[in-house]
């Protein structure tokens, strides 16, 4: 997964429906194989988030709803799948933010509404996965704006803004974005605000 490879990936990803009804593969085996590790322990799907593979997110990505009918997997073992973290506790979408990876941010808010009908996801389970909070606690969008990456952060808004009504999203539910405080109890607005006002001094 974090060399690409997504051809590869997809014949190994349409075979489980039929692995799991001839050899009665279980939940817990279907999900190992969707979270596998390299050799230090690092998950799969984060490292391709982190090296801009979105074609590897994209292909088990879509993937999911297919084997959802084949065993029960739930809005939490996809939940745990999307937020796999780094050894240093980091998410991918997070790294995928700081970076500016813009195809890996658009291919998992492309597919998030199909998941989000599929395995009835609800927005307590939507917001820490979008918050994509790193291990210090800093949500992605902060880490985006710190980082100058102007096209997240519109992406990101433009995104929540086309989805809110499905997620369930109130106002004061999309301003809690804004308002998230970082450790250092800045807000992602703050910090945008500092930004721009900085950009209008110099």
């Amino acid at each position: 997964m974090a060399n690409g490879d997504a051809d590869m990936l997809k014949i190994v990803l349409n075979a489980l429906p039929l692995l799991i009804r001839t050899c009665h593969l279980t939940k817990e085996q279907v999900l190992d194989l969707l979270k596998a590790k390299d050799f230090y322990g690092c998950p799969g799907l984060y490292l391709a988030m982190q090296n801009r593979h979105s074609d590897i997110v994209k292909v088990i990505l879509e993937a999911l709803p297919s084997l959802a009918q084949e065993i029960n997997i739930s809005a939490s073992d996809i939940l745990d799948l999307l937020t796999a973290k780094s050894l240093a506790r980091d998410t991918g979408l997070f790294m995928a933010m700081q970076r500016g990876h813009m195809n890996v941010i658009n291919t998992i808010f492309n597919a998030l509404p199909t998941l989000f009908n599929t395995f009835k996801f609800d927005k307590k389970n939507m917001k820490p996965l979008l918050l994509a909070n790193n291990s210090n606690e800093y949500p992605g969008l902060f880490s985006a704006i710190q980082h100058k990456q102007q096209n997240v952060v519109e992406t990101v808004y433009l995104a929540l803004s086309d989805h809110a009504r499905l997620f369930g999203f109130t106002a004061e539910d999309i301003m809690d974005f804004w308002q998230h405080k970082a450790p250092q109890k800045y807000s992602t607005f703050e910090l945008a605000f500092d930004w721009i006002t900085g950009l209008l001094l110099n």
